[in-house]
């Protein structure tokens, strides 16, 4: 895909999908060439070391963030 922003050069999107389940699903999100399953995986990797792998602080953590706190 090719989003085209308003007076902006255009972005790239590949969409990895994967029907081995029985269903369509969408795998991964590469975005100019940055796979978002990597990067996702990269920043909650990050976020569990940085809480010495304190499970129950990453989920506090991760759910104040949804919650806009």
């Amino acid at each position: 895909t090719e989003i085209l922003p308003i007076n902006e050069l255009p972005i790239s999107i590949d969409w990895l999908v994967s029907d081995r389940s029985g269903r369509v699903a969408i795998n991964d999100l590469v975005v100019e060439g940055i796979s978002m399953a990597i990067t996702q995986r990269e920043v909650i990797g990050g976020m569990i070391e940085a809480r010495s792998g304190d499970l129950d602080r990453v989920i506090d953590d991760l759910r104040a963030r949804s919650a806009g706190g």
